[in-house]
C-alpha cells in the first residue's frame, strides 16, 4: 500500500505506518472519520518531505557524460566503499524480503508486530525497535549523504556552489 518505492524508502513508508495506528486495517480506513484523514494527511506529507529530501543527494552524481569520463579515466576504486554499498544493498533487501514474507506467510501470529510495520500484538508492545530501526535508516541515509557531499565543504576540501544540484 505505502511501501511501493524500492529499497530504503520502501522499508522507511512501511514503517512509518507503525506509528499511525488508524491506518492499520481497511476498516478504519473506511470509517474515513477526522482522526484517519489526520493521520492520513501526516503520512502523506511525511513521504513527500522524504521524497523532496532526495533531492540533498544530487551532488553525488557526475554532471554530465565529461565528469563520467574523468572519473572512469582516474580509476580511482575503493574497496571499503564498494564492500559498504554491498552490505547494504544486501542488508535492506533481505529485511525487505523477511518482513514480507512474515507478515505475509504468518500475518495471524508475527504480523501485528511493531518491528514489521504491524499495529502491535499486544497493548503494552514498544515501539522502541520500529523508532530505532527507522532512526538508523535516517542516520543511514542522511548520514552517508552528508560524509560524501557537504562535510568536504564544511573542511573546506571544496567549495558549496548551487550548480552542484544542477
Amino acid at each position: 500500500m505505502y511501501g511501493r518505492g524500492s529499497g530504503t524508502e520502501a522499508v522507511i513508508s512501511y514503517q512509518l505506518l507503525a506509528f499511525f495506528p488508524s491506518l492499520k486495517d481497511q476498516e478504519s480506513v473506511a470509517k474515513d472519520t477526522t482522526e484517519v484523514r489526520t493521520e492520513m494527511a501526516t503520512l502523506q506529507c511525511l513521504v513527500i518531505l522524504l521524497n523532496l529530501s532526495s533531492l540533498l543527494t544530487l551532488p553525488l552524481l557526475p554532471r554530465q557524460k565529461k565528469d563520467t569520463r574523468e572519473l572512469v579515466a582516474k580509476g580511482e576504486r575503493s574497496s571499503a566503499w564498494c564492500k559498504f554499498v554491498i552490505i547494504s544493498v544486501t542488508t535492506f533487501l533481505v529485511y525487505s524480503t523477511f518482513t514480507t514474507f512474515v507478515t505475509v506467510r504468518y500475518h495471524e501470529t508475527h504480523g501485528c508486530l511493531k518491528i514489521l510495520g504491524g499495529g502491535g500484538c499486544d497493548d503494552d508492545e514498544s515501539s522502541i525497535p520500529a523508532l530505532c530501526l527507522v532512526s538508523f535508516i535516517f542516520i543511514y541515509c542522511y548520514g552517508t549523504n552528508f560524509y560524501l557531499s557537504y562535510w568536504p565543504i564544511l573542511k573546506g576540501d571544496k567549495s558549496f556552489s548551487w550548480s552542484m544540484f544542477i
